[in-house]
């Protein structure tokens, strides 16, 4: 094996871990750790949000481990002849790996400002009041069943899938 085969495969691995801390910390955050402190009667108050500056820290981390690592696999993946499905798949992850980035630094930001977990929130908290109005106005009513939480936790199981996608059809 050469060293620029194991540069690669040194990337994918970190990429991975990356991605298993974000997703899989959601996912638990939101399936384990959550509901548990509801439910908790003597846990100070404070540990909610204690546990989600802790989670915003590694969130970050990941998510410029992601854009490095991920920009790097790109690059070494696009040297090579590609097709059709596969840019299609990779446009697709990357539009819905924007969205879910633009929503945790955008809970991230606001967590601070709130009393609950900084990995908690609603849209109310997170998005432009213009953008607010504009949903209003269009009577979508998607805010009142997914919160940004929930929309990161399904986004991420999708992400991944598709990743296990364009490895599949390279």
């Amino acid at each position: 094996m050469d060293p620029l085969e194991t540069t690669v495969i040194l990337t994918r691995w970190v990429h991975l871990v990356a991605t298993v801390v974000w997703v899989g910390g959601n996912l638990f955050f939101l399936f384990v750790l959550r509901p548990a402190l509801r439910s908790a009667r003597d846990a100070p108050p404070e540990l909610s949000r204690l546990v989600g500056t802790r989670f915003k820290e590694a969130v970050d981390l990941s998510m410029w481990v992601l854009v490095i690592t991920g920009g790097v696999l790109i690059y070494d993946r696009l040297t090579d002849r590609i097709e059709a499905p596969y840019l299609v798949t990779l446009t697709v992850k990357l539009t819905l790996s924007t969205v879910m980035f633009l929503v945790a630094m955008s809970l991230g930001r606001q967590g601070g400002r709130r009393q609950s977990s900084p990995l908690e929130g609603s849209w109310t908290e997170i998005i432009p009041a213009w953008v607010e109005r504009a949903f209003m106005t269009l009577r979508l009513g998607w805010a009142a069943v997914a919160s940004p939480t929930n929309v990161l936790a399904v986004l991420g199981p999708v992400i991944v899938f598709l990743g296990v996608m364009l490895r599949v059809i390279a």
